[in-house]
Parts: C-alpha cells; sequence; structure tokens
C-alpha cells in the first residue's frame, strides 16, 4: 500500500498543481474522512505549489443558540374553583387532575403541551355536558381556561420545539458526549418534517397528538446536526477564503502563470466542489423544515430568538456562496494571471 510519505512526494513532483495529479489523487486516501479535510489538504498543496506558507482560516464561532422557554402565564384560581367531581361524567375529569397535580405542574415543557392539547381536545364536549346540566358556573370557568390555553398554544409549542433542549441539541457544533444518540441526517429530516406538519394541525384546531410519537421526534431531532453541518459549511468557506488570498497574492508576483489557476479550477471542479455541494445540501435538507416550523411560530418567538435567528441568516448568507465565488476566483484568474 502507498505510504502518506509516498503520497506526498510525488505530489510535491514538478511546479505544476499538485491537486491534478495522480499522485495527489491518491493522496486522498492517506487522509482523514471529515468532510473539511478535503479542502483544507487542497489549500495546503496550494502553499506547496506556491512557495507560500499556508495561512491558517479565519473562521468565526457560530452565534451561540437561543432558545430559553417563554414564560407562561396560569390562571390557577380559576383552575381550583372546578371542582373534579362535577365532572366525573367527562373525559376531562383525568386531565384535570393531571393538571393541577405536582407532576402537572413540574411537567417539561413536552409533556406541559401534550397536555394542555388533551385539554382544548377534551374540554369543548364537557362545557357542552355542563350546560346541559345547567352548571354554567363550572361551565364558565372551563370555557375561560380553554380560552387561555388557545391563546397561550403557540407558546407551549415553542417552549416544546424550538425553545427546548432538543433543538438545542441539533444547533451544537459538536455533539454533546452522552446526550442524545446520534441519527442520520435523514431520519432528523423526516422527524422536523413531521413536527412541522403537527404543529399546523394544532394550531389550526385539530389537537389530536400521540404522546410517545411526539417524543421520539424530539428525540431524532436532537440526534441531528444541523449545528455540526453549519460548522462545516463555516470551516469550508474559511479554507477557500485562504486558497483564494493564496493565488491571487501568487498571481500579483512577476513569475506567476496562468497554468496554476487552470490546473486548479479543473481539481476544484472535480474533486471539491461536489464535497461542498453535499455538505450543503445534508445540512440545507434540515434547515429548509426548521424554517418553517419557526414561520408558523414566528408570533411566539422571543426577542433572544429572533436575534439569534438573524445571526444565524447572516452567517449561513456568507458562507453559503463561498464555493460559487471560489470558482468564479479561478475562472478569473485563468485569463488574468500573467504568462
Amino acid at each position: 500500500m502507498t505510504s502518506r510519505t509516498g503520497c506526498i512526494d510525488r505530489c510535491r513532483v514538478g511546479a505544476s498543481l499538485i491537486l491534478a495529479a495522480t499522485g495527489c489523487v491518491l493522496l486522498l486516501a492517506c487522509e482523514p474522512t471529515n468532510p473539511e479535510s478535503p479542502v483544507a489538504r487542497y489549500v495546503h498543496r496550494l502553499g506547496v505549489a506556491l512557495s507560500i506558507a499556508t495561512p491558517h482560516p479565519d473562521i468565526p464561532p457560530l452565534p451561540a443558540f437561543a432558545g430559553p422557554p417563554q414564560p407562561l402565564t396560569r390562571d390557577t384560581a380559576t383552575l381550583r374553583k372546578i371542582d373534579h367531581l362535577s365532572v366525573s361524567d367527562c373525559a376531562l375529569q383525568h386531565n384535570l387532575i393531571k393538571r393541577s397535580s405536582s407532576l402537572g405542574r413540574h411537567a417539561k415543557a413536552s409533556q406541559r403541551l401534550l397536555i394542555e392539547l388533551e385539554f382544548l381536545q377534551l374540554a369543548p364536549a364537557c362545557i357542552q355536558r355542563l350546560q346541559q346540566r345547567r352548571d354554567h358556573m363550572h361551565a364558565a370557568a372551563l370555557a375561560r381556561i380553554w380560552q387561555q390555553t388557545r391563546a397561550a398554544l403557540s407558546t407551549l409549542i415553542f417552549n416544546a420545539t424550538l425553545g427546548d433542549a432538543s433543538f438545542h441539541a441539533l444547533w451544537q457544533p459538536q455533539p454533546t458526549p452522552g446526550a442524545y444518540p446520534p441519527v442520520q441526517p435523514r431520519v432528523t429530516v423526516v422527524a422536523l418534517q413531521q413536527t412541522s406538519q403537527l404543529v399546523h394541525r394544532w394550531l389550526h384546531g385539530d389537537y389530536r397528538a400521540d404522546n410517545a410519537h411526539f417524543e421520539v421526534l424530539l428525540s431524532e431531532i436532537a440526534g441531528g446536526s444541523a449545528g455540526h453541518g453549519l460548522q462545516l459549511l463555516a470551516q469550508q468557506a474559511g479554507w477557500l477564503h485562504a486558497a483564494g488570498e493564496m493565488l491571487q497574492q501568487s498571481c500579483a508576483t512577476p513569475a506567476a502563470t496562468g497554468k496554476l489557476p487552470r490546473t486548479a479550477f479543473d481539481y476544484f471542479t472535480r474533486e471539491l466542489l461536489p464535497v461542498t455541494t453535499g455538505t450543503w445540501q445534508r445540512f440545507d435538507a434540515q434547515l429548509t423544515p426548521l424554517v418553517k416550523l419557526e414561520k408558523q411560530l414566528a408570533d411566539a418567538l422571543p426577542t433572544d430568538y429572533h436575534r439569534w435567528l438573524r445571526q444565524r441568516e447572516q452567517r449561513i448568507a456568507a458562507i453559503a456562496s463561498a464555493p460559487t465565488e471560489h470558482l468564479q476566483l479561478l475562472r478569473d484568474l485563468r485569463t488574468t494571471c500573467r504568462r
């Protein structure tokens, strides 16, 4: 098997860019499989071919995720006025007991949402039954709580999804050891899509929910890699920016030649463009349903989340165009580089 040193030695033979040489193609097998590595190798090889020290790319840290739960005001006084015995003939009775229990009051955000969705689904039938029995006091109290819960639904959903620890994990640049088991990107994409569909139903009056399924969706989202994908894109953009500076610096010298940009262009389009495109597609597949969910909950997004969202969009815009801009630079240098 060809050794790493042998690969590098062959790549250094001659002044033509090592990138397109057969020996350099073999070098790909000698490097780690991190998607950033091919782009980093590209820059290091440029440095060897140009006799320029390889700069370390400037990669600013990603904006820190901001998704704190939104506070909710609950009408506990009205809730206490409802005698559970008065609704003993309603399917709602168990939900009211659960809501007022210590477990219900301290439930995590996803469980709180599921309790409230069940209430929204069951309360109308119970209110109608109370009215038929002329128990107007309890009927009015339930109706008032139902209206308050319906008005808070977007915030309840935000707290259980975008503001929850599962979405915080989704945006981590590196997985936290022992936190959530990683899943394949396509699993996270489907989970985000299904969550968005559920939210659409809930916001439009269909309050049915499969509790176990919803918790599974959150775990599959938590095991996703949107933050890691954005980090890879930022690293690739940083390396490509460094490569562009090296090529422009080289082409400004009297001994510059157009051969180097031409060879770099061929290598970049053949070897690196599929890598950068694949990284973007995997990230965008997770981003698209997430953006749809954010739009559905726009009225419930807190100020900190809006601020983080703007920072995220600015960062994505700055790095998404890096491969296209580098490709255009190589096209330009093929003709503008001297000799």
